[in-house]
């Protein structure tokens, strides 16, 4: 039985040589194999244009590279571009390639520095096209294609179950999206299933230090949102996202004192709320970095300064104190239990099913610098991956394949194979839950019962199951059929320009050798040239023209005037007479031009 992703390809392949398509696959699919089959196909059907794989991120470049090679493709004039090569160097392998492996920001540098330009390109594939949105290098990139009005076939391609129908229209406008498709079984059902097998969700109880604190916090959330919803403020806790529109209302509706009030319980509530999920999430050690973090950014400034920053403002309140008093009691008694059964899974998973190589990903700061000394207790050599030194990465990686390093550390998941791969936090972002699934590890995710990260963690389940019936937003049928429309105006355009050009340059050639030719009459009437001339004036047949001729051997006399009309009437009848008439006035205007 066939492979079903190569079906999939293979019908990928059938509309996408045709149309602009935006491909929505589920995140075990390996998106290489499209972009192989369409780099052969447009190699074959464009051996003298360009083909631009464009990556947001260079960490993607080795999943490519490997694939061609691997498919016994390397035979493929494919060439990896990178901004440490220098700009003669990339210029030769523009002329000396035809498929470039490159980032938009590098090509569009490129195309400003006219390394290469815009008409040399045939294809531009786009991996992870979600991000095509915005003020994104990926956007930027597809406006000078835009600008110069060329008609280059654009193909983008996301594991992304983007919730916001927003966002998928603004993709499409950029890509100029003719058709969106999804893997063939892709359906909310068949990735929850997909996913739940090779996904354990491990929930994790608070133990009763922590659990007293967080009750004792969410009393204070209780009473503070009450206060604040009588006074109008509905809710309070999205007030963060504008603080500053926020002070202007209160201080436009109520009195100086009450002013106060308002101001510092709204702060407080807010910082209450980020306390809680930081402890509730990551434990003490987070909380308390946070608040000293808060801490250090206090500066003797004008109270119009404090106010600005609603964080900062919570450091003045006296309740503050309080709590970082009682957050380092705490954590001289107690950790978090997820620390515990981190521990436990790793020691567990090595001894029963000896797995060797992790991943963990934590997205607390002080969660990263704890992680090391646990490991450290089972005997595990781990390291802490920081994305923005990538020479270190680099090394840590090669160590982590080798088998020198048994546990990398991180914030965002790697292009890594590993035996397992565990979240110590729920992810925050929707794109690093994604990732978790196109990678091949085991996948554990370490959740605090019920708590503001399971409910997150729900959430990004249902975006899954819900992703396919956004698609059927109207909006998103209108945005295809106006890109439809506009590319086929812009090829009909380029199509008449060309005839219209074509066709003057004849009848112009034929006018002029008219004049400079004199020849008897009985010679003009075997001349098919002269025949065909009239032909064009008057879109007749050319028995129609033969019997014009034959009355009016002159033909240059065949003028918009009224000696013209006479003379057709006295062939033709009356309607086939103007119609003649008129074709004859619209293309003398169109010789004369």
């Amino acid at each position: 039985m066939k492979d079903v992703t190569d079906t999939f390809s293979q019908v990928v392949l059938g509309f996408v040589s045709k149309e602009n398509t935006l491909l929505f696959l589920i995140p075990s699919y390996d998106r290489t194999i499209i972009t192989s089959l369409l780099v052969k196909y447009f190699i074959k059907n464009h051996p003298k244009l360009k083909i631009g794989i464009v990556l947001p991120d260079a960490d993607l470049f080795r999943d490519y590279e490997e694939k061609f090679k691997d498919e016994g493709t390397d035979s493929l004039p494919y060439s990896i571009i990178k901004s440490t090569d220098s700009e003669e160097t990339r210029v030769e392998i523009y002329k000396e390639k035809s498929v470039f492996i490159i980032t938009p920001h590098l090509l569009r540098n490129d195309i400003f520095r006219k390394c290469i330009t815009p008409n040399d390109f045939s294809l531009l594939i786009f991996d992870q096209a979600h991000v095509i949105k915005g003020k994104h290098a990926s956007v930027k990139l597809l406006e000078i294609f835009h600008q110069n009005n060329l008609m280059i076939r654009t193909v983008g391609f996301t594991t992304q179950t983007l919730t916001e129908v927003d966002d998928v229209l603004e993709i499409c406008s950029n890509l100029l999206t003719m058709k969106i498709e999804l893997y063939e079984n892709f359906s909310p059902r068949a990735v929850y299933e997909q996913t739940k097998t090779k996904e354990q969700t491990i929930i994790i109880p608070l133990n009763k230090p922590i659990y007293d604190f967080c009750f004792e916090i969410n009393r204070y959330i209780r009473e503070y949102t009450e206060f604040l919803q009588s006074k109008g403020i509905i809710k309070p806790v999205t007030v963060r996202k504008n603080f500053p529109q926020f002070i202007s209302d209160v201080r436009s509706k109520f009195e100086h004192d009450e002013q106060q009030v308002i101001i510092r319980k709204t702060v407080e509530l807010i910082n209450f709320q980020i306390l809680k999920d930081l402890v509730e999430v990551s434990g003490t050690k987070a909380a308390i970095r946070y608040m000293e973090n808060l801490q250090s950014r206090v500066i003797k400034s004008e109270e119009e300064e404090y106010i600005k920053n609603l964080h900062v403002n919570f450091v003045r309140t006296p309740i503050f104190t309080e709590l970082l008093e009682e957050l380092n009691q705490i954590s001289e008694k107690t950790n978090h239990p997820k620390f515990a059964r981190l521990k436990q899974l790793i020691h567990q998973l090595k001894l029963k099913r000896n797995f060797s190589q992790f991943q963990v990903i934590a997205t607390n700061k002080s969660v990263l610098a704890s992680l090391p000394a646990y490991f450290d207790e089972i005997g595990m050599r781990s390291k802490i991956v920081t994305p923005s030194r990538k020479k270190e990465k680099e090394g840590l990686i090669t160590d982590f394949n080798n088998g020198k390093i048994q546990v990398l550390i991180s914030s965002k998941v790697l292009s890594i194979k590993s035996d397992a791969l565990i979240f110590f936090n729920n992810p925050t972002k929707y794109t690093t839950f994604v990732e978790r699934v196109a990678n091949e590890s085991d996948v554990y995710i370490l959740l605090t019962h019920r708590s503001n990260e399971e409910r997150v963690y729900h959430n990004y389940r249902n975006r899954e199951r819900n992703f396919k019936n956004k698609l059927n937003d109207p909006r998103i049928h209108q945005i295809l059929v106006q890109n439809q429309q506009q590319i086929f105006k812009k090829n009909m355009d380029k199509k008449m320009d060309i005839r219209t050009r074509a066709m003057v340059n004849v009848v112009s050639a034929l006018a002029k050798n008219r004049k400079d030719k004199k020849e008897t009459r009985k010679e003009v009437e075997n001349n098919l040239e002269e025949l065909k001339y009239i032909q064009f004036l008057t879109k007749c047949s050319i028995d129609e023209a033969k019997l014009i001729f034959a009355e009016n051997p002159d033909i240059e006399t065949l003028k918009p005037n009224l000696s013209t009309h006479k003379l057709l009437k006295n062939i033709f009848s009356e309607g086939k007479a103007d119609h003649l008439f008129n074709n004859i006035k619209g293309r003398k205007e169109l010789v004369s031009t």
